[in-house]
């Protein structure tokens, strides 16, 4: 199974997924508000996969 790990100012907390899967389960605000990160997350990366990459001037001038 894999492990997670999560790197804090003065330590290092690696858990397994089904630790993590507990946790969540106990707590699901903190699942809810994971989840809507973790979309927020996935939307960011998607825009910057569509953002044109042209050092910042438009390609298309008239």
């Amino acid at each position: 199974m894999s492990e997670i790990v999560i790197r804090l100012q003065r330590c290092v907390v690696v858990l397994k997924q089904a630790e993590v899967m507990d946790m969540l389960k106990q707590n699901p605000d903190l699942w809810a508000a994971g989840l809507k990160r973790g979309k927020g997350l996935n939307r960011f990366e998607k825009a910057q996969e569509r953002r044109p990459r042209g050092g910042g001037q438009n390609e298309f001038k008239r």
